[in-house]
């Protein structure tokens, strides 16, 4: 099945806030740039209240992560959108009003492509549901010839267009379709790029407060690619299945297992037979204690599983997610999960498709609910990707941040250019990040 080898994104019910703080941005593959864009949309009359009309705006520029996806690899992270409202006029359409607007984006642009300071979107004159169905039809009909759509595009729907929308695509009726037709449906907007003063350089892992204890504690979730599957052949398997082998065979066999003799088969079936897996090394460094978990759908998970992961979550250093964002619901699922206590500084991955553009403040804010007296991101650094991850990209994302907390010698920069280039890995929060000096509070 197609959903074995990509990865959909879905619309997100996100937070509205247009004050959204933007953060700091480290990565071996991508540059932070601050986006502007001088907007116009048409708002239904009785939608002209604040919120509706920016959550109208919010769809419309939803449409830009996949023009940019598909232009050279970019993303606008939208959970830090900005948006301020300039003016409202009368429109040609009665049931409606113009709305000018300013909006600031965040965006993740791949190091290789040279700045581009202005660029033209084609965005959906509207935003409401009915518009957006229309426009869907029109431009990204699978069964039409001539659409908007990227490659591998499937089950598109109006949730999900703006990720596969690829209107500088030859077939797209935007490229040779008459003005008139044209204005039915798009707005061409001017995106305005420049080199942020987010991008930061040098910044580490607290690798201090990480082994402050003598322990690296490690807790990881993977997911099945097929929630109900039984078969070893799922990729979400084989991923948790590479993992396991890699823990191996970097750091041999471990002090103490869960697994018994079956420690040396290291099977085909393996996670099938055991969904959950303890190692506990004793290195010079300390004590590495991994403990992996083998899931269906994260949203379905049970109380028995949630009391294990709350559990491990008060004292690991190093948390992360591999799997489906199953339609922006998992990650939500994720981020209303773990039990949180002050003083215990943590790096979370959230190892999903184009993660950067949906991964929303809501860990932060847990982090800072438990430690006051500090700023969101202090006891807290969180890695996305700005790009699709894959399943078997997973094994070495989540090996490439083990051994860098292991050896205590990378920059974050380094250690995500241990991570497959196509995902585009950033890390934001490490702004006030101080090693190697200690931990300051």
């Amino acid at each position: 099945m197609f959903s074995q080898i990509l990865c959909i994104l879905t619309f997100l019910l996100m937070a509205i806030s247009s004050h959204a703080a933007l953060e700091k941005f480290s990565s071996a593959h991508s540059v932070a740039l601050d986006g502007l864009v001088k907007g116009k949309i048409e708002v239904e009359q009785y939608e002209l209240d604040n919120f509706s009309t920016k959550r109208n705006i919010k769809n419309q520029l939803m449409y830009s992560i996949g023009q940019l996806n598909g232009i050279d690899g970019g993303s606008p992270d939208i959970n830090k959108l900005e948006i301020k409202i300039e003016q409202i006029e009368e429109s040609e359409n009665f049931n409606t009003k113009i709305v000018y607007y300013t909006a600031k984006l965040f965006v993740a642009w791949p190091k290789e492509q040279s700045l581009k300071k202005n660029l033209t979107l084609f965005l959906p004159k509207q935003g409401n549901h009915h518009f957006l169905n229309n426009f869907k039809e029109q431009l990204g009909n699978e069964k039409k010839s001539a659409n908007c759509l990227g490659w591998g595009a499937h089950d598109v729907t109006t949730g999900n267009f703006w990720y596969y929308y690829r209107p500088k695509l030859e077939k797209c009726p935007i490229q040779f379709e008459s003005e008139e037709y044209l204005n039915k449906y798009i707005y061409k907007l001017n995106l305005n790029l420049k080199y942020s003063n987010q991008n930061t350089k040098d910044k580490y892992p607290e690798y201090h407060k990480v082994w402050e204890d003598g322990v690296l504690k490690v807790t990881a979730i993977f997911a099945k690619n097929e929630k109900e599957s039984s078969v070893a052949s799922d990729a979400g398997v084989q991923a948790f299945n590479r993992t396991i082998r890699s823990i191996i065979n970097t750091f041999g066999h471990p002090s103490q297992s869960n697994l018994g003799s079956d420690i040396d088969l290291m099977g085909y079936y393996l996670g099938i037979y055991h969904p959950e897996i303890h190692f506990i090394y004793k290195l010079e460094e300390g004590i590495l204690d991994i403990k992996l978990f083998l899931i269906g759908d994260i949203k379905y998970t049970d109380d028995i599983f949630r009391q294990k992961y709350n559990k491990r979550t008060k004292d690991s250093d190093f948390v992360s997610y591999s799997g489906h964002s199953g339609l922006g619901a998992n990650i939500r699922t994720l981020a209303k999960m773990g039990e949180f206590v002050s003083d215990q500084y943590q790096i979370f991955l959230v190892n999903g498709c184009d993660t950067f553009a949906y991964v929303d403040d809501s860990l932060a804010l847990a982090h800072q609910a438990v430690n006051p007296m500090y700023g969101p991101n202090k006891f807290l650094d969180i890695i996305t990707n700005a790009m699709p991850s894959y399943f078997h990209m997973n094994h070495r994302s989540n090996m490439a941040i083990i051994t860098g907390l292991v050896n205590q010698t990378e920059s974050y920069a380094e250690i995500l250019g241990n991570f497959d280039i196509n995902q585009r890995a950033v890390v934001t929060g490490e702004e006030d990040n101080s090693w190697p000096n200690e931990f300051y509070k």
